[in-house]
């Protein structure tokens, strides 16, 4: 199984980025785009692992979350980064504490269970909306791939002017995802979840 652990959205979240994601659209940006339900905050990735690791895994989710409060986010600016021939397009969060000792507590449990895990890694939180992302605006005669300087001047130009709406999410627990594909889509599948303390 390739898994993941993450943290999972309410309907209004996934309505909201949504909303994100078709402005993007109305400005002209192709790209393959997240569907709705598999909108998620990426708290580590696993990549592939047998099921049998799945009791220890919820170990090591039952200390951490008995040891952090549920909380709140802010949705952040929107960015780019480069990931093979076309950039990924996100929504950012704002500086939270609370997610950022969540993550550290998660990796370094997690490496004291496995050794196959380091517990140490940088950790940049981030939605992502669209992947292979491309201008198909009225500069169409630029290249596609989007690594050119010129195209990546106005994909920043264009996430700068997308309105973002003030939103919050609450944090009640974390989650061990599936990425799988049913059908030929993409889906992400919940294996485990736990909840946080509440407040």
């Amino acid at each position: 199984m390739r898994c993941f652990f993450a943290i999972e959205f309410d309907e209004e979240t996934r309505q909201v980025l949504t909303g994100i994601q078709n402005a993007l659209r109305g400005s002209g940006i192709s790209g393959n785009y997240t569907r709705p339900p598999n909108f998620h905050l990426t708290l580590k990735f696993l990549g592939e692992i047998s099921p049998s690791m799945l009791p220890r895994l919820e170990r090591v989710m039952g200390k951490v979350a008995s040891k952090h409060d549920s909380f709140v986010l802010e949705l952040g600016e929107l960015g780019k980064f480069s990931k093979g021939k076309r950039p990924v397009i996100w929504c950012g969060l704002k500086t939270s504490k609370p997610l950022l000792d969540l993550q550290k507590d998660l990796v370094e449990e997690l490496a004291a269970e496995f050794s196959q895990f380091s517990g140490y890694e940088r950790y940049a939180p981030h939605i992502t909306l669209i992947r292979e992302a491309a201008f198909e605006g009225p500069s169409r005669g630029m290249k596609a791939d989007g690594r050119t300087a010129a195209e990546g001047a106005l994909l920043d130009n264009l996430l700068g002017k997308v309105q973002k709406p003030d939103h919050s999410i609450t944090v009640r627990g974390i989650s061990l995802m599936e990425s799988t594909r049913v059908d030929g889509r993409l889906v992400y599948l919940r294996k485990l979840f736990l909840a946080l303390r509440d407040q």
